[in-house]
């Protein structure tokens, strides 16, 4: 719960114009998780590279700006979100490209 708050915080304080350091703070992230899941699940060292490489493949967490997946490849599986502004200016997402994740409420 504790991080949530934390997240939200630094979600409000970045904004578009810093897309870098977002990027940034969601591989690593990735990199925590597949640590994590190197070392607990295989008992292999910390600085087995490969084989934390190998643990990011289908990875599924939710990012700073929304979610994001890694693909069998470990590559980031993009998402693209087309949205329109209705009558009532409301915004309403028209169409969703990319991997679907276990998530249906999956943010932009």
């Amino acid at each position: 719960m504790e991080s949530n708050v934390c997240l939200s915080e630094v979600k409000c304080f970045l904004d578009k114009s810093y897309l870098p350091l977002t990027t940034f703070y969601d591989s690593m992230y990735l990199y925590g998780i597949s640590l994590n899941k190197t070392v607990t699940s295989t008992g292999a060292n910390y600085t087995d590279g490969s084989t934390i490489f190998n643990a990011t493949k289908g990875v599924v967490f939710k990012g700073l700006f929304g979610y994001v997946a890694m693909n069998s490849n470990a590559d980031r599986t993009p998402r693209f979100v087309v949205r329109h502004v209705d009558r009532k200016g409301k915004l309403v997402t028209f169409m969703t490209i990319g991997r679907p994740s276990a998530n249906s409420d999956m943010e932009a």
